[in-house]
């Protein structure tokens, strides 16, 4: 087992027993072997809406975001997701179809609960069940509320002037993600592509103004995030743009 699997594996225990405490014995172990991991590359899809919602999953590290596709066309991000938090447990009590979109928009380490052992997990453990309505119960209390981000701070910035390069190169404790966006138009490979290198020379350029290069994470989004509605000349102009997040 290498550094970066061990580091994630001790920090998966920390959030299953932080997230259903103190299991039945045996509860936690039968739970781990039912979990499988999944990495995500920044940019990538973790699942899509109106497909079927076969499996839940825990994120260990990164972060996400669920988009909600509305009846104009336009993408409604509804919530950002980190470490500890659970995505995807609706569709496995409910047999409905994903309502969401969800996007990593930083690498992200998850492990995934598929629906077969989750039904197994419901029936043999009872602290497992009532954590999971826990959570099921405080999403439905907080899913109309606006959520206020404290962390990150996401900076709209294209292009990036020397005055904000100069700012971010103050903040050495920080980290920075640049996340570069595409409209619709073309192929989503070529999207993909043409967003990265969006990033990637902006990330360039904050590295040659003295911004520590090791701060500073790259990621192509390509067009899996837009921002107005991509069927009108002005729309693709506002999603084609690079945004850059500080990390606190």
């Amino acid at each position: 087992m290498n550094e970066a699997t061990d580091r994630h594996d001790r920090l998966l225990t920390q959030l299953l027993l932080a997230y259903f405490g103190e299991l039945e014995p045996g509860a936690l172990d039968l739970l781990r072997t039912h979990l499988r991991w999944v990495e995500l590359a920044g940019g990538q899809t973790l699942m899509q809406q109106g497909e079927a919602g076969d499996s839940m999953y825990l994120t260990v590290s990164g972060r996400l975001r669920a988009y909600v596709q509305q009846d104009d066309g336009r993408q409604r991000m509804v919530r950002e997701m980190g470490r500890g938090q659970v995505v995807g447990e609706m569709s496995l009590y409910t047999d409905e179809p994903r309502s969401a979109t969800v996007v990593a928009i930083r690498d992200s380490v998850l492990v995934r609960l598929d629906k077969e052992a989750f039904d197994r997990l419901i029936a043999a453990s009872s602290q497992v069940a009532v954590a999971l309505t826990r959570q099921i119960i405080q999403r439905l209390k907080t899913e109309h509320q606006t959520a206020a981000y404290a962390a990150p701070i996401t900076v709209g910035l294209m292009p990036v002037t020397a005055g904000v390069a100069a700012f971010l190169a103050k903040q050495p404790e920080t980290k920075i993600q640049i996340a570069g966006h595409t409209d619709s138009q073309g192929a989503d490979a070529a999207n993909m592509d043409l967003s990265s290198r969006r990033a990637a020379a902006v990330g360039a350029y904050l590295t040659s103004t003295g911004v520590n290069a090791a701060r500073i994470t790259s990621v192509g989004m390509g067009e899996s995030a837009p921002t107005a509605v991509n069927d009108t000349a002005a729309g693709r102009a506002i999603n084609r743009r690079v945004e850059v997040t500080i990390l606190n």
